[in-house]
This record gives C-alpha cells, sequence and structure tokens, in this order.
C-alpha cells in the first residue's frame, strides 16, 4: 500500500534517490547516501521520516563533521546508545572504509579514528550490514560480503563492537557461503540462539547477467564455535539488490534484480525459517487512515481572526504576532504554524509534548528544554496555558 507523507514546510524532502540506506531509529526512518537523480551524483545529506506523523524534514546537525556524499553504503541503529553508524560505499570513483556515527540525542555525526596498527576492513560497497546483540546491553555490528579494493567480490566477515570501537574480523571453520555483493541480510533472535541470515547476491566471477547472480540463502550461528549452514531454496528466489527484514523468527525477502529484470512478483515475497524455504502470500496491509493529514498544514497569518490578528500586530510585546499564531493553532489543535518573520514552520506545544524533549531548543518547547546541551533548565510549561498570564505570552 501506498502511503502518502507530507513534509515540512519548505523543504524540499526528500530528495529522489536510489542505491541509499535506511535504518528505522526510534520514531524516525534515517535515510543516508545514495545516488541522486543526475546521473552520477552521490548524495550526503540525511533526511528523516517521522513515523507517526508520516512527516519528511532534513536531519540538520551539529557541528561540521559529515560524512562524504556517497551511494551503498550501509546503516545499522544502536538502541542502547541511540546512534545510527554508517560503513562504507562508493561515490563513483573510490570505495570507502571509514566509520561514522550519528548521535540522535546530540544530532551530531562524529567519524571513529582509525588506530594505527589497527585490524580495520578495506574500503567497500555493496556488503551488508546487521545489528547483533550476543548479551544485554553488548551490540556489535557484523559486516558481510561487498565490492572490496583490488579484490572485487569477497566474502570476509567482520565485527565492529560499538562500545570497545573496535574492528575484529571473524573466520569461520567448515562450509561457508560463495563470496557475494548486493545481497541482503538479517538477524534472528538474540544472544545464543541468533542467526545471520544472507540471502542471494552476485559474484562477477560467474560471469554477467543472470549468469552472475548467486541464488542461495545461508545461516551463520552466532555463537562462538558456531558456523554457516546453507538453506534449501528454490531457484525463482535467485535475485540481487532485494531486501531482507526479520519478522520473527523467520526473514522475509521482497523485490530486487535478476541480472536481466527488475523482479515483479505483484503481492508475493519469500519466507525463510532455519527449516527452508518457501513462497508466501503477502496479505494486505491494514489500511492506514490520516486523519492528522490536516494537522500538517501549517496555520498562517491569514488563518487569524482578523480582531486577533489586528491586536497582536498593535502590541508592543515581543513576538506578539507568532504567539498569537500559536495561541490560535492550539484552539484548532494544530501541529505547526508559519514564523512570520521567518518563513519556517514551527512546530506547537500541542505536538512537542506528545514526544520527550528533542534537545534543540524548541521554541515552544513544553519541558523547559530539560535536554538542551548547556542551557539552563526551566520549569515546563503547559502547551494550552500561558506561563506569564498574559493573553499574548503564547
Amino acid at each position: 500500500q501506498r502511503v502518502r507523507c507530507g513534509k515540512i514546510y519548505g523543504e524540499a524532502v526528500p530528495v529522489p534517490r536510489s542505491n541509499h540506506a535506511a535504518v528505522v531509529c526510534g520514531e524516525h526512518l534515517l535515510v543516508f547516501g545514495g545516488w541522486g537523480a543526475a546521473c552520477g551524483t552521490p548524495l550526503g545529506a540525511a533526511e528523516l521520516l517521522h513515523l507517526e506523523s508520516w512527516c519528511w524534514t532534513h536531519c540538520s546537525v551539529r557541528g561540521g563533521a559529515a560524512p562524504p556524499p556517497r551511494g551503498n553504503p550501509t546503516l545499522v541503529y544502536s538502541p542502547g546508545a541511540h546512534q545510527a553508524v554508517l560503513f562504507g560505499g562508493w561515490d563513483g570513483v573510490r570505495r570507502y572504509d571509514d566509520l561514522w556515527v550519528l548521535d540522535l540525542n546530540a544530532w551530531g555525526w562524529k567519524q571513529i579514528p582509525r588506530p594505527a596498527g589497527a585490524a580495520w576492513p578495506a574500503p567497500r560497497t555493496d556488503h551488508s550490514a546487521v545489528l547483533y546483540e550476543p548479551a544485554p546491553g553488548r551490540e556489535v555490528m557484523l559486516v558481510y560480503g561487498g565490492s572490496v579494493d583490488g579484490q572485487q567480490t569477497t566474502g570476509e566477515m567482520w565485527a565492529f563492537d560499538l562500545a570497545a570501537l573496535a574492528w575484529r574480523r571473524l573466520t569461520v571453520s567448515g562450509a561457508a557461503p560463495p563470496p557475494r555483493t548486493s545481497h541482503a541480510a538479517a538477524v534472528v533472535g538474540s544472544g545464543a540462539s541468533a542467526r545471520m541470515v544472507v540471502v542471494g547476491g552476485t559474484d562477477a566471477s560467474k560471469g554477467s547477467g543472470r549468469a552472475g547472480i548467486v541464488g542461495d540463502a545461508w545461516a551463520l550461528d552466532l555463537r562462538e564455535g558456531g558456523g554457516w549452514a546453507q538453506l534449501p531454496c528454490p531457484d525463482g528466489a535467485a535475485r540481487c539488490r532485494h531486501s531482507a527484514v526479520a519478522v520473527g523468527g523467520d526473514v522475509v525477502v521482497w523485490g530486487g534484480y535478476d541480472g536481466e529484470e527488475v523482479i515483479d512478483e505483484a503481492a508475493a515475497c519469500w519466507v525463510l525459517s532455519p527449516g527452508g524455504c518457501a513462497a508466501a502470500a503477502a496479505a494486505p496491509p491494514a489500511r492506514r487512515l490520516q486523519e492528522r493529514w490536516a494537522a500538517e498544514v501549517p496555520l498562517t497569518e491569514a488563518d487569524l481572526p482578523e480582531e486577533a490578528l489586528a491586536r497582536a500586530r498593535a502590541s508592543t510585546l515581543p513576538g506578539a504576532v507568532f504567539k498569537a499564531l500559536h495561541r490560535e493553532a492550539l484552539r484548532q489543535k494544530r501541529d505547526t504554524y508559519i514564523d512570520p518573520a521567518s518563513g519556517y514552520s514551527v512546530f506547537t506545544g500541542l505536538y512537542l509534548k506528545r514526544r520527550p524533549c528533542c534537545g534543540n531548543g524548541c521554541r515552544h518547547c513544553p519541558h523547559g528544554h530539560v535536554n538542551v546541551p548547556g542551557k539552563k533548565k526551566q520549569q515546563p510549561s503547559s502547551p494550552c496555558t500561558s506561563s506569564s498570564g498574559s493573553d499574548l505570552d503564547w
């Protein structure tokens, strides 16, 4: 089902793209990188889709540090640290081996430095990355396969410990999947019962077109000393550049490219389980009614009652007009209004009250800016009442 999304007023988002990375981070979908509509243009600006309001916005970050533009990177999300971790990709000229962390509390990028002499993966693209929790509170990013400088397709497996900030190359005894790129991976289970499932991909050494498609699936037992096991899959599951997600104890695979054509299986998907692989008809999703879309249309001065607008314009109080707009937006149970001075969309206290303080110093924060770094904390106020008794305070 296609879900129509909105965007912050005046922002040109989302930028059309392909071969990007995306990951769910709490209540947001974070998108980074990819190739723009202009052929050969790698993208670098991150964008956010709020999963409650279905509203897109630019990911405004603090500080000057940011990853260079690139396509085909990977992202994983660390719930424990509330961070997104970016690795690899390429810009059409070079592959990357840099590692970046986006702190979703401070909203800033930080590059993880490479210690002298430390183990570190070679630059790569078209790899996979998943988050694995070997124990409560411990998080590890697993990177598998990809296209590597100097050797094309690889079957390497690397683990990055998010607490120690250290890489370790993993070696697995016994049978192993053939090297591949453009595959999909997902982790099923946690702790001692966890497995990483790898599906499909390509291997240029096997040829071009459909001859290069790797049409198999493998599961890696993530316990210490665990090995790979091949999952039986029919020929119809062969594909590359597809998606795979863990759903309970299964992995659901959809879409992709078969070496010659984009795969169109209508409403069908593939479900892989420890016992094998089977086709499953996707049940139609429940219809999501977007009752709140009217609230995403920002209030403007033209929406104010004439008397209220005239009184606000005649007032000598600072910000009288935007405060009048905010009061009217609250009365109409609206989430945003347009600031008359800047033209930007501003969140109302009603909207902000539905979530914790984001730390960005929002004008109508009902939480007293408790998460704003270095700011003197205020007493939380109600978004629906004045803190000073003046009818123009809000």
